[in-house]
């Protein structure tokens, strides 16, 4: 017994602090009069954040929310390379936007000259600059071919 003596403290302490992380909780548990009620709630509940997930993973919907994050993510970097018409943060703008490489030269020369009027303002946000490019895009679709 004197053996293992010295490794009681350690244990004890190695113990003490597994029950101290430990919690006991007695909280009151509420139980539906009828079952089929609980289960349909949960059923309607989940169904509806299934339908929300999905329909907003569709691949027009993905494509936007990775633009508008983008662009709010790196807005004056971005900005800065629309004015000289390229640069790397223009480059993985239009990579989002799904603009072929045979169509990256006008995409820019585009954006390029669009630059004034789209900063005419001090308070252009980057919302204005996605709503501003998803109409670009939707006047000028040969640039994704």
């Amino acid at each position: 017994m004197k053996l293992f003596a010295h490794l009681r403290l350690p244990v004890v302490l190695a113990l003490s602090g597994l029950i101290v992380g430990c919690e006991l909780t007695l909280a009151p548990t509420k139980v539906t009069s009828a079952p089929s009620e609980g289960t349909s709630a949960s059923t309607r509940a989940t169904s509806g954040a299934t339908t929300g997930v999905t329909s907003s993973t569709t691949p027009g919907k993905a494509r936007e929310r990775k633009v508008k994050d983008y662009v709010a993510e790196n807005f004056d970097r971005v900005k800065e390379n629309m004015a000289v018409g390229g640069g790397p943060y223009l480059e993985s703008l239009a990579n989002l936007l799904d603009v072929s490489a045979s169509r990256r030269a006008a995409f820019y020369g585009l954006i390029k000259s669009s630059y004034p009027v789209w900063f005419a303002s001090a308070k252009t946000t980057p919302a204005d600059i996605t709503n501003r490019l998803n109409t670009l895009m939707a006047q000028h679709p040969e640039l994704r071919k």
